[in-house]
Formats: C-alpha cells, structure tokens, sequence
C-alpha cells in the first residue's frame, strides 16, 4: 500500500503543525473545547442554590478549576432561587457560569431567553431544541439574539437530527451528534451506548475547528459514584472511564463532567484530571481526531494532530477479550524512527522505526501515546483549505480517490503559498471530496 492509500486511511482533517486554522463563528469563544460541569446525570432535579455552591466549592478543592474545567453549568429541573448571585458566587472562585433554556414553550420568545441570561451574567447556554420540526431556524434565532444582547455567550445546542453538517459550525460552538448518553430506563452501564455515541461524533470529525466541537454529550467517568446510582448498582470498568477520556479527548470533544466532584474517588480523578490527555484534548490546532485504523482481531488506532507538529494516538482494544494492539507508522502517514510518549505512564518509552505494540489491552481499554516524528502525508477537507498556508517545502496536492497531482510535477514548493489556488478539480471544475497534501519523502 503507498503513501497516498495510508493517508486516506488517516483521514487527518489538517496538516500537523503546517496549516494555520480557521475558526467557525469568529466570535473568540470556545477555541478550545469547552471543559466544565453539569448536573443533570448525577443530581437530576436535587440540585439548588447550596448544591451548586458546593460543586463549585469542591471543584475548587479537588483541583478541577485549575486542570481547566471552569465551566459551572445548569441543566433542566434545577430549583435555583437567586441566579444572579450563584453567578456572582462562581465567578468570584474562577468560574464561567452556565446557563439552560428549551423550546418547550413555543410562545416564548428566544430575547426573553436571553434577556435574563444576560441579566444573571451567563456565560455559557445549552439550549434544548429537540421537540421543534424547525430546529435550525429557532437555533439561529437564538444565536442572532445572543449576538444583539452583546454579551459573549458559549452557546451549546441539542437538537434532533443529530447529523452535523458545515452550515452548523457558523450556528453554534457546539452541536450534539447523538443521543443523551445515559437516558431514563436504560441499563447504566451499557458500553455499547458510550460507544454508540463516540461512533457518531467520528463521522462529523471534518467539520471540527476552533470555535466548533461536535459534542457526543456528557463525560460520564465516575458517574456512578453519584447520588443519582443506587448501592449495588454495577458501573462502567476503570477501563471503559479511561477509554472514554481517551476517545473524547482524541476527537477534541466537550469535556462537561456528568458526575458529582463531591464524591469522586482517585480512580476518577487520576483518569479526569490527566493533564497530558487534557493538553491532547485542549490543543490549540483544534483538529479533530478519528479512527484511522480497525482491525479484523477488533484492534483500533485513532489520531488527533498537534499544533507542535506531534500526533496524538489512542490504541483501543473494542473487542470484550485481552487483546494486542500496534499501529505501523506507514499506516498513519509517518516515516520513522518515530519518538513515543506514553499519556498514562506519564514516560518516554523512546524511538520505533516501524511500529508500537501495546500488549494485552483489556477489553474495551486503550492506551495514549503522543509521538512525534516525520509526517510524510495528510488529508484534507477541501472547505478547510480556504485562507491556508503551507510552511514547509516539498509539498504536493492531490486528488485523494485518483492521486492526480494539480501541476504535472508531483512535487513543487509550497513553501508560503496559499492552499486553495491549487487545489485540484475534475472536468467539471468540482473539488474532490478529500485533497491529500503530501509531502516530498525522498
């Protein structure tokens, strides 16, 4: 298989460390995934004004505020007294403050909405519009009415269908691609749910860019220490927890944590308050990573790139047996000897020239690894070439389903020169779905 097969393998959705991105509603906010809190898979409707605080209070104490969770967030059924001052309260300890509005009632208008939450000092929206034949246009108004309040809102948006396409980046800063995660009735710790929902954040990954995250809904580690579970009740494995902090993290996903940070044990906060996954998550490229590589055996390997150059990748075992899981750098679009950090040991494990083997994954586990070494190809959108910029020589640009080169040279400098002149079209003057970028590997 040659290079240019392996990096549609890859499906990367920007050049590592090359490519200058652009943002989605180029209003400053949610550059990076959004991080915080919200109540409604572990409280549900006990939650007020004293609860709140002691989140906040606990979030504080605990070390979540500083590893960068600063969101506090409300959701449905709160029975809140004092807005205002709860904001005040947050705030005061480092906090944003989140807010939760529904379409429910189809006579209200969407400024009255906001009206308040401008009132309270919000700074961040989820705003449910599931039950409406016309989500897309009630979501723009309430974006244009967020935008004429003047007050710079996060602004969080759950609709049904859930598919993500390019019109939603410019709507919202985050758009939910599947179904809540844990839904009434349903067996707790069902793993083919959290699953179901990660499958469906993969196949938006493309549209995802600073001031966009799909969001696959809450970060359930530790849920099961909460309230909300009754004794006995069996939870997700430690593995399973890890694997979701890898996934999301991996897909640049929302890190809104579902359970109570009173009750957390070490088991989560070691897995939640990993900063060198959270640095892959928060990195400021705001690539969106995905599965690059599935197995017969049920082995995968998904890939975020760095803003630095480096890749981040998840090695994950779906199977529900011990399994051995590699990625071969050739199938990833890199040249070795490749350098391979371990995410969870928190250690350099050194240089590979052709591949990395992690031994007997648990089932459903993964591992992370942060490696860096030569990127020979990438893939990309041809929507998130636009205003782009190569900096590095010898590079081409391909149509990824036929390889056909723009100029009959397959290699030129690129070096400074704007992406989207030279992109490549059919006859028919169309872009390809996919352009592959490719660098010179002699």
């Amino acid at each position: 298989m040659n290079n240019w097969q392996n990096a549609l393998f890859a499906l990367i959705l920007g050049c590592a460390g090359c490519l200058t991105p652009v943002h989605a509603l180029n209003d400053g906010l949610a550059l990076t995934p959004p991080m915080g809190w919200n109540p409604w898979t572990c409280l549900k409707f006990d939650v007020n004004d004293a609860i709140f605080k002691e989140v906040a209070d606990s979030m504080v104490s605990r070390g979540f505020l500083d590893a960068g969770y600063i969101f506090m967030n409300q959701d449905g059924g709160g029975r809140y007294s004092n807005q205002k001052a709860l904001a005040d309260y947050v705030k005061a300890k480092g906090f944003k403050f989140g807010v939760y509005g529904n379409n429910v009632n189809y006579t209200t208008p969407v400024s009255n909405w906001v009206a308040n939450w401008v009132a309270w000092g919000a700074d961040y929206v989820k705003w449910d519009c599931y039950r409406s034949p016309t989500q897309d246009t009630i979501f723009k108004s309430m974006r244009d009415a967020i935008k004429a309040s003047g007050r710079l809102m996060v602004y969080s948006a759950h609709g049904k269908p859930y598919g993500v396409t390019s019109a939603h980046t410019d709507i919202t800063h985050m758009w939910r691609t599947g179904p809540d995660i844990m839904q009434p009735g349903q067996n707790p710790n069902d793993w083919n749910w959290i699953f179901a929902n990660i499958n469906y954040n993969n196949a938006y990954a493309q549209h995802v860019k600073p001031g966009y995250w799909n969001d696959p809904d809450f970060l359930v580690v530790g849920v099961h220490e909460s309230k909300w579970y009754s004794p006995g009740v069996p939870s997700f494995t430690w593995d399973e927890y890890r694997t979701m902090m890898n996934l999301y993290c991996v897909m640049a996903a929302p890190l809104i944590l579902a359970g109570d940070p009173r009750r957390f044990s070490k088991q989560s906060m070691d897995i939640l308050l990993n900063k060198e996954v959270i640095a892959v998550n928060q990195d400021s490229l705001g690539h969106g990573g995905r599965r690059v590589k599935t197995y017969p055996d049920s082995g995968e390997v998904w890939m975020k790139n760095l803003k630095n150059g480096d890749r981040a990748l998840v090695l994950f075992n779906r199977s529900a047996k011990p399994l051995t899981v590699a990625v071969k750098w050739s199938d990833i679009g890199m040249g070795g000897p490749v350098f391979v950090r371990d995410l969870w040991e928190h250690a350099d494990k050194g240089f590979f020239a052709d591949s990395f083997t992690m031994q007997n994954l648990p089932p459903h586990g993964s591992g992370m690894i942060r490696v860096k070494g030569q990127a020979i190809s990438s893939v990309i959108a041809p929507e998130r070439a636009q205003g782009l910029r190569v900096h590095s020589t010898s590079w081409r640009i391909a149509n990824v389903n036929t390889n056909k080169s723009y100029h009959s040279a397959p290699i030129f400098n690129l070096l400074g020169q704007d992406v989207a002149p030279r992109m490549p079209r059919t006859a028919s003057g169309q872009l390809p779905a996919l352009l592959l970028i490719e660098r010179n590997a002699q």
